[in-house]
């Protein structure tokens, strides 16, 4: 049995483009375009389906984001492969923006992943 230290895997394009700018590019795009999408769903729903939550799910976030980084200029994709190739696995400081239990419990989350 080894107890060596798995290689990390490096993300996605799409994975590194969404750590760079979800906030900046992509959540507004998923927030304006789930309300559509849901009703959609909705219409298309057979009775007894479970109903699609207010909030966006996972796999629609990923749609969007996948959709917006095809799209995006050259600059912000070498950006984001640079992001990429320097190891960008999501760990890291927590938000600016956050108070000390927030980062406590990120740091907590993370430890979990090591």
């Amino acid at each position: 049995m080894s107890f060596e230290a798995k290689k990390k895997r490096k993300l996605a394009l799409w994975q590194a483009y969404s750590q760079l700018y979800y906030d900046d590019k992509i959540k507004a795009s998923v927030e304006s375009e789930w309300p559509t999408r849901r009703a959609r769903l909705l219409q298309e729903a057979v009775a007894g389906e479970k109903e699609p939550s207010l909030a966006a799910p996972l796999w629609f976030r990923t749609e969007v984001t996948k959709a917006l980084f095809e799209v995006e200029s050259q600059e912000v994709k070498d950006e984001v492969e640079k992001h990429r190739a320097e190891g960008g696995d999501g760990e890291g400081d927590p938000p600016s923006d956050c108070d000390d239990e927030s980062a406590r419990r990120i740091a907590k989350a993370w430890g979990y992943h090591r």
